[in-house]
């Protein structure tokens, strides 16, 4: 496994950086055993420089590839930069290229992947039994998140790939949902003339568009499960480690939520008469 970092750092001419990386991999490979010296210098490659006059301020590309037979794990390359750094205040080092990471991030990202869609097949169901009749298209039309749709889908282009607007809903989008949108007076003027009675016409004002009490509650959980099923998704989308926070709740929420679903698609199930 190849791992990539920048090294910035001031020191003297005659400090020899190479040395300075094979000692400090050395010592965080004391674990897993003795290692000719020379072997450990050759997994170290210098990749680029560049020198800042007349202050020796250096910046320093390197790899670190570590052969097959040794355990890897994220202990060794963490004591590594910690190491690096106490050994010398000036050194600043940034990883890059990290396949623990990237493997990590593409099993969060195909956990999301699946919950997402399986998620887009329930409220599919949802809104379209709410809207029978309706455009299955726009099944959003009521609802105050259309409005923040960017790049709003055209019908032929969700017609030709078999999607619906759910495809076009961001992770913190999702939690929106179920909120109508504001009235604006000409519509509250219409509502006041086809209304007999006040009491219809307060229903009508305050009718949300998903009124089926299951349905409803299902809507309403998302706005507290989405959140960190969101932040993890951002640290996967844009290939950054997450934090142990975000990592402790994304591991709660993920599963609640499908939890959640798979109850919603049990209920919903097909008879064993039909």
């Amino acid at each position: 496994m190849i791992f990539e970092f920048l090294l910035s750092c001031r020191v003297t001419p005659q400090t020899d950086i190479k040395q300075v990386l094979t000692d400090t991999l050395a010592g965080a490979l004391d674990d897993q055993g003795e290692f000719d010296a020379d072997a450990v210098n050759d997994w170290i490659q210098l990749r680029h420089e560049r020198i800042g006059a007349p202050s020796q301020h250096r910046i320093i590309g390197f790899s670190v590839e570590l052969p097959e037979d040794i355990e890897l794990n994220e202990t060794i390359i963490e004591d590594f930069i910690e190491n690096l750094c106490d050994s010398n205040p000036e050194f600043h080092i940034v990883k890059f290229e990290d396949p623990l990471l990237q493997t990590k991030l593409a099993e969060c990202g195909k956990e999301i992947f699946d919950l997402e869609m399986k998620l887009r097949r329930v409220l599919s169901i949802i809104y379209l039994h709410a809207y029978q009749n309706r455009d299955p298209f726009n099944l959003l039309h009521e609802e105050r998140i259309s409005s923040e749709i960017r790049n709003k889908p055209k019908l032929k282009q969700m017609s030709s790939v078999n999607e619906n607007q759910f495809f076009h809903l961001t992770l913190g989008q999702y939690k929106n949902l179920n909120q109508r949108l504001e009235f604006k007076l000409p519509k509250v003027l219409r509502i006041i003339r086809n209304a007999e009675q006040y009491d219809a016409f307060r229903d009508e004002i305050l009718r949300k568009p998903i009124e089926n009490t299951e349905d409803a509650d299902l809507l309403d959980d998302l706005k507290t499960l989405m959140d960190p099923i969101e932040k993890m998704r951002n640290c996967v989308a844009h290939n950054r480690r997450p934090s142990q926070r975000i990592t402790e709740n994304y591991g709660t929420a993920r599963p609640q939520l499908e939890e959640r679903l798979d109850k919603y698609l049990s209920d919903e199930r097909i008879s064993s008469n039909f």
